[in-house]
């Protein structure tokens, strides 16, 4: 983010300190530490933790919590609406956020700029296939969004030999509603010995 990577974690594994650094791409160098405001606490963003950028700020969620950080300003806050969801293994489309709920099998969008939360419309009965599947992780591919999960339940050690992918259009409709339409679906077989796997963080690679 702006010539920037963030690092955000503990000293070592051992250890129940976190801090943030940052290195600089364009200086090659490393910027002083980050301290966050009085009342924010970093907890177990490094196992439990997803960040996302939107609109030029950082937006995170550890296991208990949500926080935001404007690197501009160097300022950390909290975001309420935002903290109302338990979201994770989400992405960024157009700085809307996306993510899906396994416990009411639905992908929910939060827009940081009206600061509310709401349900993709129009893919509720393709979702109602995948509730037998493992935790669907959410990517943006080239404008779209990407479902991405391992089939054969949530559990990693159970016996699976397929991936599911689902590329999924995205609308704003009038009164600010998210549609989707899904463009194309299918299932990959991938060959891991055991058949015991867990997919971690999906990226997009362009060749």
């Amino acid at each position: 983010m702006d010539g920037r990577i963030y690092v955000i974690g503990p000293d070592d594994f051992s250890s129940e300190s976190k801090k943030v650094v940052v290195f600089n791409t364009e200086t090659q160098t490393w910027e002083p530490e980050m301290t966050t405001k009085a009342g924010i606490e970093i907890d177990d963003l490094w196992i439990f933790g997803y960040a996302v950028v939107m609109g030029g700020v950082m937006y995170m969620r550890e296991f208990h919590k949500s926080f935001v950080y404007e690197p501009k300003e160097s300022k950390w806050g909290m975001d309420e609406v935002l903290d109302s969801k338990v979201w994770g293994m989400a992405c960024v489309v157009d700085d809307v956020l996306y993510y899906h709920d396994s416990c009411k099998n639905k992908l929910r969008w939060y827009d940081p700029k009206r600061r509310c939360w709401g349900v993709v419309k129009g893919v509720q009965e393709f979702l109602a296939g995948t509730r037998d599947y493992g935790y669907i992780q959410c990517v943006c591919y080239g404008g779209k969004l990407a479902l991405v999960c391992p089939k054969g339940g949530k559990s990693s050690e159970q016996v699976r030999t397929e991936v599911f992918f689902a590329e999924i259009s995205l609308e704003r409709c009038k009164g600010g509603q998210m549609w989707g339409e899904v463009d194309h679906s299918c299932d990959l077989a991938l060959a891991v010995t055991g058949g015991k796997f867990n997919i971690r963080k999906p990226l997009v690679v362009v060749v």
